[in-house]
């Protein structure tokens, strides 16, 4: 029996009404204490929150016996499901456009307080397209986490018939595409110390990892347009992502906005953007790699993969970190972070610092290096 009035209820052509085959959307739940009824839509959607909360704290407590930390996926979330979950971003088709929704998406959630998202690379409804797979990888790999979804079938949206198409899985991608595929990762590889440092510094100071321009960039007023809010975005503090969101091939350019200052491309140092009041600048497209620049007055740990490894586990101990400064070329000042620890400890979130004066640690676990540098400064930096 339902109690609770739904002005209406949304449907699908071929799916039915929102509620076909669950629960209708506007039952009510009962209060067991008298207190009176609840619409099953609240009360649900409230129950992803505290369902991941539990589930999380047994599995700390119960399996992992406080020695580790839990790693969940949910594509239920409510408020305050960032703290123990990572929240998936599922059901995209496999359309240019939707790729491009991406960004907007992730940007939202990471304001919401959930800074760990993972996107359905690729899509998981619709054909296959290898081009625009091969580009959603090349977006994914800046995005805080990354899974390719295997969705063999899908229904055709004109006539609603099931057919299959081919997985997303990189290694079932034809030869090109799957080079392409590999070489996005890798460069995932080269950046895995600098977004697990960005990703501590979201949790221990609040804020987001994938961030719209106008967070860093508040008085610029071309950086709330929304093209400046759909073609690029800041991945931590020192790096700006300007992924190809359409369908162009080597020697094709594409714009992308520029705050002012100095932006360096981390593929090829020579390549400087830099201008005082911001900038529309044309970027070359590369079949192999994304447009991605590091802020100038930021300093950032980068491993150089020339062993072409490709393993997370190879890369972190077998490489030495490297730290890429980029001054400020007014103040001739940079500032940035460096986190390390064991990769599984919970509870390493105590402070411990080092910069160039000074080093403290408070757990053997955990080092955080808290890195400046100023223009009569140097640092002879190494891991």
């Amino acid at each position: 029996m339902s109690t609770y009035y739904l002005p209406f209820i949304p449907a699908f052509k071929y799916s039915g009404a929102l509620d076909n085959m669950t629960i209708s959307l506007n039952s009510t739940l009962g209060d067991s204490l008298g207190g009176g009824r609840y619409s099953s839509l609240l009360v649900r959607n409230g129950m992803a929150g505290f369902a991941l909360k539990r589930t999380y704290n047994v599995i700390q407590k119960n399996i992992l016996k406080n020695n580790s930390r839990p790693l969940l996926f949910s594509d239920a979330s409510w408020a305050g499901s960032g703290a123990h979950s990572v929240a998936l971003i599922t059901d995209l088709y496999r359309s240019w456009s939707d790729m491009k929704n991406v960004i907007s998406q992730v940007l939202s959630l990471s304001m919401y307080g959930m800074t760990a998202t993972m996107v359905d690379t690729c899509g998981s409804l619709g054909p296959i397209d290898e081009d625009l797979c091969t580009r959603w990888t090349q977006l994914a790999t800046f995005m805080p986490m990354v899974r390719n979804y295997y969705n063999s079938t899908y229904r055709e949206q004109q006539t609603g018939d099931r057919k299959k198409t081919q997985g997303t899985e990189p290694w079932m991608a034809k030869s090109d595409s799957a080079k392409l595929a590999y070489a996005a990762l890798g460069d995932r590889l080269k950046l895995s110390r600098y977004l697990y440092t960005q990703m501590y510094l979201s949790h221990a100071n609040g804020g987001s990892l994938v961030k719209p321009l106008f967070f860093d960039y508040p008085t610029d007023d071309q950086c709330f347009t929304q093209f400046a809010q759909e073609s690029t975005f800041m991945l931590g503090d020192s790096v700006k992502v300007s992924p190809l969101l359409e369908n162009k091939q080597d020697g094709d350019t594409y714009q992308a906005y520029f705050p002012a200052g100095a932006w360096v491309d981390i593929y090829n140092t020579s390549n400087v953007i830099q201008s005082t009041d911001g900038i529309v600048a044309n970027l070359p497209v590369y079949s192999t790699q994304t447009n991605i620049h590091q802020k100038s007055g930021t300093i950032m740990p980068f491993l150089y993969n020339n062993k072409n490894l490709r393993t997370t586990r190879d890369v972190e101990l077998n490489l030495k970190t490297t730290i890429r400064v980029v001054r400020d070329p007014v103040t001739k000042y940079a500032e940035g972070h460096l986190m390390l620890d064991d990769g599984i400890s919970p509870n390493i979130f105590s402070p411990s610092y080092f910069d160039i004066y000074q080093y403290h640690t408070y757990d053997k676990n955990f080092t955080h290096y808290n890195i400046r540098m100023s223009s009569d400064k140097t640092i002879n930096f190494q891991l």
